[in-house]
């Protein structure tokens, strides 16, 4: 039987729960670089980092657990771009802290989501941060379903 700590982290990202979790507190700290400046193109659903050059989908987010969202950056077809992978959580970091310090919030899933799945863990949504402290980007302890983006050089 699944506590209800391990249900609640299960479904934090699910669109049908109200969001809650607890305990998902693992924050890993560390600084994060909040003077890179996206450019959005709300248009293709793109924000592209203008110091490295990567371009982030940040429109028709999807949404699933590790392994769905590896498959599904690897097949990615958007917005005229193929060559799409799952950030790392250093990565995301960036790209949260950055989007956040700017004043635009990434696009999620669903509002209530609280966490992003990464290649190597999961990282905090804004919704996330402003639930349980900490900052967006920050890396966390969590497992189940959560926002896929994907994130490509641009090529």
């Amino acid at each position: 039987m699944l506590s209800a700590f391990a249900l609640l982290l299960l479904t934090a990202c699910d669109p049908s729960s109200d969001g809650s979790t607890t305990g998902d507190t693992n924050n890993t700290g560390g600084g994060s670089n909040t003077s890179v400046h996206y450019t959005l193109d709300t248009t293709k659903g793109t924000a592209t980092d203008d110091t490295q050059g990567l371009v982030w989908q940040n429109g028709d987010i999807g949404h699933g657990t590790r392994e769905k969202a590896i498959a599904h950056c690897q097949t990615l077809d958007f917005a005229g771009i193929t060559t799409w992978k799952l950030p790392t959580s250093a990565q995301s970091k960036v790209f949260h802290a950055g989007m956040n310090a700017q004043g635009d919030t990434p696009v999620q899933a669903f509002d209530g989501c609280m966490a992003e799945v990464t290649s190597d863990g999961y990282v905090r949504t804004k919704k996330g941060a402003e639930t349980y402290g900490g900052k967006p980007g920050d890396s966390i302890s969590f497992s189940g379903g959560a926002n896929i983006r994907c994130v490509s050089n641009g090529s």
